[in-house]
């Protein structure tokens, strides 16, 4: 006999998939989606103003999350279970957005991305320990023992590869693609693929590419703050 599994309706809210889902934690969750949707009532909700993603409804709301709007499409959907996948992962804020959110779904299984690590004063750790989902999603053990510490439920959720997009190509096609994009079939490639900021150390790659011992390559994020003249440099 087939065991049938059980549908959930799922809503899963972020507070920023504005544009194209081009940044890591955009495309995390949109990833997330489309994998629950193969057998959950998925409904993806965005509090930015607008998003070119396709199946993703946005709802204006506050920064706290305080407001009708919300309330009001969280309580019509009625989920059983809630995501909340935040571009800023478990900061105290975060947490404090979260609770807001089990007040307007207090049925529903509250789950929090935490992508990225985040630590925390010890008076905000306090709160945090009487506020805390149902479970945290992290990405490495060592931010999920930190969070475990704090009380809080967690599970590893490492990020996947797209093997539609990226695959082994062979010696010719590597050749193809090369001339393509005007790249030196000879010199090694130093690749960046991320946000255009100063923070991200960039900064050694044009160190790099002006010792002509290699090309190097940008491939970056158009939905997020790009220098300009990091860029021009």
């Amino acid at each position: 006999a087939v065991v049938q599994q059980p549908t959930y309706r799922i809503c899963l809210l972020s507070d920023d998939l504005s544009g194209t889902p081009d940044e890591g934690v955009k495309k995390f969750t949109m990833s997330i989606a489309e994998a629950l949707r193969g057998q959950h009532d998925v409904h993806v909700l965005s509090t930015s103003h607008s998003s070119a993603i396709p199946g993703v409804r946005c709802v204006s709301t506050s920064r706290t999350f305080l407001g009708r709007p919300l309330r009001r499409e969280i309580r019509q959907l009625q989920p059983e279970v809630l995501v909340y996948a935040t571009r800023r992962s478990a900061t105290f804020f975060s947490f404090i957005r979260s609770r807001i959110l089990r007040l307007y779904a207090p049925s529903a299984t509250l789950i929090l991305f935490g992508l990225q690590t985040r630590q925390h004063p010890r008076w905000q750790q306090w709160i945090i320990r009487g506020i805390r989902p149902d479970l945290i999603c992290v990405q490495s053990d060592a931010n999920g023992a930190y969070l475990q510490g704090l009380g809080c439920q967690v599970a590893i959720v490492p990020s996947g590869v797209d093997t539609r997009v990226f695959h082994p190509i062979d010696a010719i096609r590597k050749c193809e693609l090369r001339e393509q994009y005007g790249l030196d079939p000879h010199k090694p490639v130093a690749l960046h693929v991320g946000h255009l900021q100063h923070g991200r150390g960039i900064r050694t790659l044009a160190d790099l590419a002006a010792t002509g011992a290699c090309q190097v390559v940008l491939v970056t994020s158009s939905s997020t703050f790009q220098d300009a003249n990091l860029e021009r440099e």
